[in-house]
């Protein structure tokens, strides 16, 4: 059986979260062989990466040993990228499961995709099973595939013990942001947002974690005043992400697009009360003022008054953030995650070997 997905290595949540099925130990279970399609670094790295994985998979399905092949696949190049390579599966008639990561498949679809596109998209999905991260993404994938089996699986996270914040002093709130720094990421809407606190009882500090258009964020935190507030991280791994995430009080990530995004579970994993824009699976996970806060995307005057509202009232930002725990222990955990993906690896016809 085969995995097909992007370097362990990769920055961006679809490695995070192959990198949990890795250490769940679920690929030595079903004797799974993995094959990077994709790396960080140059074209002419990418190319090479990508041609080769192509011949490895002709070679197993030349060998007529091919089980099945799971899928993690984007919108754009990585879509069609993993749909060459699984064509000598489709070719042996195995089962292929198609995992879709990306926020912004349906925008693809209907958006980027012409009418040949289009069609070949729904033959590719209709030809496999598919896995959406939430349920709206369910009823999304089958309007542009009606034929085709798709299932809901979330993302898993790793569960580690919650930091003690009740000792904690109340008259300061570190806000953490993971991930890319861009416009769609509304890297750009939080830093205005910030601004905009009115509560200055409160020492507000921004933790910036990612890499991206850090010139631009810098410039913009300098021009509304916040270069003191606003501290810029660039890319971490694992390691200096659990600090940050044991550091902070409120988790926010305030996308334009987004799948179910691994920095939300993340939060909600470490107690955080997480204020997202309410975008892709992110309703699905986040009950507005049970385990978090929702906003419009692009909504800058809300999502303040987010802020202004978990500052103004630590007990019910504490609140949200044993909420969020509880959520995530109880529906994205690693170990209720993979039973439900073994259970579909076993209705589809994988074999452990």
């Amino acid at each position: 059986m085969l995995m097909v997905g992007t370097d362990f290595g990769s920055k961006g949540g679809m490695s995070a979260v192959i990198n949990v099925y890795l250490r769940s130990g679920l690929l030595d279970k079903w004797k799974i062989l993995y094959v990077q399609t994709h790396r960080d670094g140059s074209k002419r790295l990418k190319l090479i990466t990508a041609i080769g994985a192509w011949w490895r998979v002709l070679i197993k399905a030349a060998s007529g040993k091919l089980a099945g092949a799971h899928i993690h696949v984007a919108a754009g190049a990585s879509f069609w990228r993993k749909s060459l390579i699984v064509l000598p599966v489709f070719f042996l008639r195995a089962p292929v499961i198609f995992h879709i990561h990306d926020g912004e498949f349906s925008s693809f679809y209907w958006s980027r995709c012409g009418v040949v596109a289009r069609y070949l998209v729904r033959q590719i999905l209709e030809r496999s099973y598919v896995i959406a991260l939430s349920k709206s993404w369910v009823d999304e994938l089958k309007v542009i595939a009606p034929k085709a089996v798709v299932v809901c699986i979330p993302n898993p996270v790793e569960l580690t013990p919650v930091v003690d914040r009740d000792s904690r002093k109340t008259d300061s709130i570190t806000v953490l942001f993971l991930g890319r720094l861009s416009k769609e990421k509304g890297v750009f809407d939080l830093l205005e947002a910030f601004a905009a606190i009115r509560n200055t009882s409160i020492k507000w500090k921004l933790i910036l974690a990612g890499n991206g258009d850090l010139e631009r964020a810098r410039k913009l935190a300098n021009d509304l005043g916040l270069s003191a507030k606003v501290e810029f991280m660039g890319w971490v791994g694992p390691k200096k992400k659990a600090e940050l995430l044991s550091i902070a009080d409120v988790l926010v990530l305030p996308s334009y697009f987004e799948g179910l995004p691994m920095a939300v579970l993340e939060g909600m994993a470490s107690g955080l009360p997480v204020v997202s824009s309410r975008v892709g699976g992110i309703p699905d996970v986040i009950e507005d003022s049970v385990n978090g806060l929702l906003f419009s995307p692009g909504d800058i005057t809300a999502l303040s008054h987010c802020f202004e509202k978990l500052g103004a009232d630590f007990p019910f930002a504490k609140k949200l953030g044993r909420a969020a725990r509880l959520r995530a222990e109880n529906d994205f955990s690693v170990p209720v995650v993979i039973e439900r993906l073994e259970k579909l690896y076993i209705c589809v016809g994988f074999k452990r070997v």
